[in-house]
């Protein structure tokens, strides 16, 4: 009877050490909150200008700040174009912005009116999902005309997390 429970025991050992074994080679799957405040600067072209119809060509670069002690999305840089259409009162936006970090590793973002979703990622962001919300909070009179000047804080949808696959080569941002 000792030695049937001793194999149970040593089954149930290689068991674990099994799956844990397994589990060390799934790929690991990071959540990061996003608290993060994105500064631009760009240019804004009419492509038409009349009372019933606005549309214009934004250019936009800048730069993230986060927020957070992990700091995984401080000094991000990047390059939004897109289209702003006012027509009877209602404005409507849509944006298409490759973020870059210092290493060149990048993610693409589409972005309907204020609402972002991630398209795509290489390097550490490939594999990129989730979305986020843009609050702007500053607008600056333009220094030159046609241009934009603001900062935004970026806010995470419904407590949704910015998910990527961990790499081994972790950036260190400094």
């Amino acid at each position: 009877m000792a030695k049937r429970e001793g194999g149970k025991w040593i089954v149930s050992i290689c068991g674990f050490i099994g799956i844990f074994v397994l589990v060390m080679f799934i790929p690991v799957i990071h959540a990061e909150p996003i608290d993060m405040t994105d500064c631009w600067s760009g240019t804004a072209n009419f492509l038409i200008k009349s009372e019933e119809l606005s549309i214009r060509a934004v250019d936009v670069k800048g730069i993230i700040r986060d927020n957070l002690e992990s700091k995984v999305l401080d000094n991000l840089t990047f390059h939004c174009v897109g289209l702003i259409k006012v027509m009877g009162g209602k404005r409507t936006t849509t944006e298409l912005c490759k973020y870059m970090d210092p290493s060149g590793d990048f993610f693409i973002v589409e972005a309907h009116d204020r609402n972002a979703k991630f398209l795509h990622g290489t390097g550490k962001w490939k594999g990129i999902t989730g979305g986020f919300a843009a609050n702007p909070f500053t607008r600056g009179k333009p220094i030159i005309p046609d241009t934009l000047q603001g900062c935004a804080k970026l806010i995470p949808e419904k407590s949704t997390k910015m998910t990527f696959p961990l790499t081994e080569d972790v950036w260190d941002p400094l």
